[in-house]
């Protein structure tokens, strides 16, 4: 495929223009869930999550020219190019970029393994999304499920995850694909009216379902659940604990 501009370095090449096919089709991927699932690709931005991303996962790295010197040493030179300051800055999600853009295809996994695992119940936040991944891989869980919940695949999500996106297998689906992978698991709901998290004790393989931030899990899981557990709060203390942080202290309890 073409590229406006000149090679760089006698390796890479520079982008120098907005209507550069591989700038229209990273900006697609940056601002719409639809082309991440049209293109089967999504987009991890930062230095410090995209030099950690498995190179055979990737699909491409975008360099920002005044970074890209200091950058370049850490990707793969048949995967790379360089883009204009100004080009990169108006397809970055973030303010203040930090000079590399990776795209990596996003796997078809339709499994679960581990002795826990998650299931996020319409989740609205990307960045809880992309915590709980995060936190869920430094656990150790190897499975986070996604019904009806933020695209875990959007850049927040992703950005959020620290990498943990490309380490755990997320699967997304509906509740009957969730409770045929999950037939052979307990499900444990996260609930403010459950019983104390701290007086049950895990048995054999467990899912843990965690509600939307405001309304909780939906009634098809608590009827599928084997228990509701609440993380206990003082009287006088916050209404609720963030979604994110719920799963946690979950996850490291169970």
């Amino acid at each position: 495929m073409y590229l406006s501009g000149h090679t760089y370095g006698a390796i890479y090449m520079v982008i120098t223009s907005t209507s550069n096919e591989k700038i229209k089709r990273l900006r697609a991927l940056c601002k719409d869930k639809k082309y991440r699932v049209m293109y089967g690709e999504y987009v991890a931005e930062g230095t410090i999550i995209a030099k950690d991303m498995p190179d055979e996962d990737i699909t491409g790295v975008y360099l920002r020219e005044s970074e890209s010197e200091r950058l370049q040493e850490y990707f793969n030179p048949d995967k790379t190019f360089v883009v204009k300051n100004e080009i990169f800055d108006s397809v970055a999600d973030t303010k203040t970029p930090s000079g590399v853009i990776a795209t990596l295809k996003i796997p078809q996994r339709k499994e679960i393994s581990g002795d826990v695992a998650l299931l996020l119940c319409g989740l609205s936040d990307a960045g809880n999304v992309g915590t709980i991944i995060r936190t869920a891989c430094a656990r150790g869980i190897n499975t986070v499920l996604c019904v009806d919940t933020a695209d875990p695949y959007s850049p927040k999500s992703v950005r959020a995850s620290m990498g943990g996106i490309a380490k755990v297998n997320v699967v997304i689906c509906d509740y009957e694909e969730a409770f045929r992978l999950i037939e052979d698991y307990a499900l444990v709901v996260l609930d403010m009216g459950g019983i104390c998290i701290y007086d049950y004790k895990k048995e054999g393989k467990t899912v843990i379902a965690v509600g939307n931030e405001a309304h909780g899990v939906p009634r098809v899981v608590k009827e599928k659940c084997a228990v509701s557990l609440s993380i206990p709060m003082v009287e006088d203390g916050v209404e609720s604990l963030n979604a994110a942080v719920s799963a946690a202290i979950a996850m490291y309890l169970l």
